[in-house]
């Protein structure tokens, strides 16, 4: 019934990953953030722009005589290759980020499933008169139904039936 392939990791290799978090920060410190205003008055470069954009550095070097002024090509270059490794780390970051995700929300599924059955047996407990079952049962029913909207696994399989 339990996936029993992850297990908690140890406190310091927590530290640890979080120093390596920390000097990754630092070796992006010249990263911005942006508005959600600024992001959506930016142009956007992606697979099917970035092929225009390599064009147009690599021709600005040879065509200098139809070239503004005021354009400075080097900054382009840079910009287009700052671009890339960027887009580099980020695809490794988004990798991993959706792996700790992934394994996140499958611990947390876990350690729910465990908490389910408990509170189900102190339901039957409860039932039965065991001695500390209501007290228990009390404590443990607070906060059972948070965050679950009434309603909400209906909704959602509606959501995915229309979707089909």
């Amino acid at each position: 019934m339990f996936r029993k392939d992850i297990s908690p990791i140890e406190d310091i290799q927590v530290l640890e990953i979080q120093t390596l978090l920390t000097k990754l920060k630092e070796s992006l410190h010249f990263t911005l953030s942006l508005s959600t205003e600024e992001r959506k008055q930016l142009y956007k470069v992606d697979e099917r722009r970035l092929g225009f954009v390599e064009n147009a550095c690599r021709e600005m070097e040879t065509n200098s005589d139809i070239l503004p002024g005021y354009l400075d090509v080097q900054s382009a270059k840079e910009d287009l290759k700052l671009y890339k490794q960027l887009k580099s780390i980020e695809l490794t970051l988004e990798e991993l980020l959706n792996k700790v995700y992934d394994t996140r929300v499958q611990s947390g599924h876990q350690a729910m499933q465990a908490s389910r059955l408990f509170y189900n047996s102190v339901q039957q407990a409860k039932a039965s008169g065991v001695t500390g079952a209501d007290t228990l049962h009390k404590l443990l029913k607070q906060h059972y139904n948070v965050g679950r909207p009434a309603g909400s696994l209906n909704k959602k399989k509606e959501k995915n039936q229309s979707e089909v």
